[in-house]
């Protein structure tokens, strides 16, 4: 029997499918009503993800969810609220501002195994190329030096972040650091990060961070030729069979041991149905197959007509 959020889920799906009757697929309601209970079935059978919400922008509804207020480790998800405070916080005149990457961060990020950006310490770096730094390749040199250079302690940083949680209504999510890395009472759900991500894509500057592929920094008093950055999503989906009618317009990946491997992505669908789709928990790490990548693939592929 389906739950009854599956029933909600279907409700939205069948109104828009009906809504694309022009799709030969799609031309009787009751034959969309089929294809909307394959969809569900589908999804549970096929999705690694144990926290599943899937967000229509068009029309403002969920299309799909699944544990979607679970309270989960996020893992680097924490960064698309660190990116944004932090956007928040700088000036635009100040974006290239120059902070200096701290000396004694590294020790704690070399023993968690954290992800870095390529910054060395004492390193002086433009704001702006550490809001890259943090999203792109999810460098907590980036994040942890934005988040002192703003606020002079990472502690200090973390204080408007879960103000913005509050403020947002994101009442599952609490943060204890800008990383993501596992730590008592740092959690969130899938439901809240899509209301944190919707939220944030309004920022033009948050927008365009989240949006690149590819991003070279300014030179440095420690580099002249700065550093070249890839965004972890758009890498993996460069190896993975796309369909033409999706176009992957921003994200960002996450892993820790705790939070698995996380993924919430922007997409526009058939030209223009866009689409917020934030996935968590699913089982694998850096070593195995994209699984959180692989299941974003599988869920958008349900929605091309």
């Amino acid at each position: 029997m389906l739950s009854l959020q599956q029933i909600s889920s279907i409700s939205f799906l069948t109104l828009l499918l009906l809504s694309h009757s022009t799709a030969p697929e799609f031309t009787w309601p009751h034959h969309k009503v089929d294809i909307v209970y394959d969809f569900i079935n589908y999804l549970e059978e096929e999705v690694y993800s144990e926290q599943v919400y899937l967000y229509h922008l068009n029309t403002n509804r969920v299309v799909y969810k699944k544990n979607e207020q679970q309270r989960v480790p996020v893992a680097s998800l924490t960064k698309i609220m660190t990116t944004l405070i932090a956007i928040e916080q700088l000036q635009e005149e100040s974006l290239n501002k120059k902070m200096t990457v701290p000396e004694d961060i590294f020790p704690m990020i070399i023993d968690r195994n954290l992800s870095v950006a390529g910054y060395s310490p004492n390193e002086e770096v433009e704001a702006i190329d550490l809001l890259y730094g943090t999203m792109l390749p999810s460098g907590a040199d980036a994040s942890i030096s934005l988040a002192i250079g703003l606020s002079g302690t990472e502690q200090e940083f973390i204080r408007p972040m879960n103000q913005k949680a509050e403020q947002l209504k994101m009442g599952n999510t609490h943060f204890s650091n800008v990383t993501g890395m596992d730590q008592d009472h740092h959690y969130s759900t899938v439901e809240d990060m899509a209301i944190l991500l919707k939220y944030a894509l309004n920022n033009p500057l948050f927008k365009d961070v989240f949006s690149s592929e590819n991003y070279s920094t300014a030179s440095t008093n420690l580099s002249n030729e700065g550093l070249s950055f890839q965004s972890r999503m758009f890498h993996l989906l460069e190896q993975q069979e796309l369909n033409e009618n999706i176009e992957f317009i921003g994200g960002k990946t996450g892993f820790t041991n705790q939070a698995g491997l996380c993924l919430a992505s922007y997409v526009m669908i058939n030209s223009s149905e866009e689409y917020l789709l934030i996935t968590t928990g699913a089982d694998g790490n850096t070593q195995t197959p994209p699984y959180h990548t692989n299941d974003a693939i599988t869920i958008y592929n349900q929605l091309v007509y």
